[in-house]
């Protein structure tokens, strides 16, 4: 599955408001349970739309529990989901000394 595509219809629904400097944009709830190449492909196009639209976000969510996203943290409740997090480190700001 290719999603070339996916810039133009976020474009059009609300990336226009940050290209033409009409309002600030952030991304609430997004997120995924990478269990497939698509799922993959998916995060990895929307996070480099992100970055390059200097737009900020929320992962959904932070506990392995959510029935629909999954976390960022494994079923331990203390390990990160590194694919997870190696596909949003592009856009995320750095750690705070």
């Amino acid at each position: 599955m290719r999603f070339e595509y996916l810039p133009r219809v976020w474009d059009d629904a609300w990336g226009f408001l940050v290209k033409e400097n009409l309002a600030p944009v952030w991304v609430g709830e997004l997120g995924t349970k990478l269990q497939t190449e698509a799922d993959r492909q998916w995060l990895q196009t929307l996070t480099r739309y992100l970055v390059d639209q200097r737009v900020g976000f929320a992962f959904w969510s932070l506990n392995p529990n959510s029935g629909d996203t999954g976390g960022l943290l494994q079923d331990d409740w203390t390990s990160v989901h590194t694919a997870k997090q190696a596909l949003l480190a592009p856009a995320l700001a750095p750690p705070i000394p």
